[in-house]
């Protein structure tokens, strides 16, 4: 997008986006800002100015935006951001939540929808990084299954970033490192120990990670 000149600073725009996927900008490649957009957390327009403000379509979620309507596209339906809600049912139907007509949850700051059937949440998105990234091995360490540990409840609170600035504390790490502390207590033998340190060291700095990439975008996994 942009004036197409060769040769010209102002040939192309890139854009740039929040963690929820938002376009936020458009910055030409010398750092002249090109369009600029705010919205409210369900979608609508606040404001909105530069070059290209009017030209580009693409907004709210990465999604092309439809002038004549106010309507968001997500391929599977349309997104009214001034009624907050899809206007025609979930295709999935209750898969996606018992209310067909809610948009994430009626929690668009830590989730987001990307093709208008489900939503995903940071904590959706933080325990497919974990599993992803050996959490199920370091459990095993510890004596717990992965399946079992992920049925363990989230709790607010302080800790970790969620997307949109969001504070969640993942509880699941207390038990992680409880669990580490039981089997350090009972010293079964040197060997226990290690392991059992190591394990719960290692998620934790896992869950960091994670914690840390899905703060910054709730889409990564």
């Amino acid at each position: 997008m942009g004036q197409w000149i060769a040769g010209s600073a102002f040939a192309t725009a890139l854009y740039h986006s929040d963690g929820n996927g938002n376009v936020t900008c458009l910055m030409y490649p010398n750092g002249t800002l090109a369009a600029k957009y705010l919205y409210d957390p369900f979608g609508n327009m606040l404001a909105e100015y530069g070059s290209l403000a009017s030209a580009n379509r693409y907004r709210f979620s990465s999604k092309e935006w439809d002038a004549a309507s106010g309507l968001y596209y997500y391929l599977y339906r349309f997104y009214d951001p001034n009624l907050q809600r899809w206007p025609n049912r979930d295709p999935i139907e209750e898969l996606g939540g018992l209310n067909l007509y809610e948009y994430v949850g009626n929690s668009p700051v830590d989730s987001f929808d990307p093709f208008g059937l489900k939503c995903k949440t940071f904590k959706d998105c933080w325990a497919n990084c974990m599993k992803a990234s050996g959490a199920p091995w370091a459990l095993g360490a510890l004596g717990v299954s992965y399946g079992t540990a992920a049925t363990l409840p989230f709790k607010p609170g302080a800790g970790a970033l969620g997307s949109g600035g969001v504070t969640t504390t993942l509880s699941l790490l207390e038990h992680y490192t409880g669990i580490a502390a039981r089997q350090l207590g009972r010293r079964l033998n040197p060997i226990a120990d290690v392991v059992a340190a190591g394990a719960a060291g290692y998620l934790a700095g896992l869950s960091g990670t994670c914690a840390a990439l899905c703060g910054s975008n709730v889409n990564a996994f």
